[in-house]
């Protein structure tokens, strides 16, 4: 079995191989042409789909916060 063989038999057995749908449905679309890029495919769609599965409130984080002035109402003058 000669190279380009060999690396096409181990694809057909890594997306044989997935049992996550979504992952397998990344695979067949895109079809990477190497084992490598394949694997980073997979793990890619595994960390959107952990993100995607988290509640809304925590998929959301502060990166900044800056000084906001406000003012009271009820101690200003006219």
């Amino acid at each position: 079995m000669d190279a380009n063989a060999l690396n096409t038999w181990v694809l057909e057995q890594l997306v044989a191989g997935v049992r996550d749908p979504q992952i397998t449905k990344a695979l067949l679309r895109d079809r990477p042409s190497t084992l490598k890029k394949a694997l980073a495919l997979a793990r890619e769609e595994e960390v959107l789909q952990a993100t995607c599965e988290q509640p809304q409130w925590s998929r959301f984080c502060v990166t900044a916060v800056e000084p906001h002035s406000s003012h009271d109402a009820a101690t200003q003058t006219p």
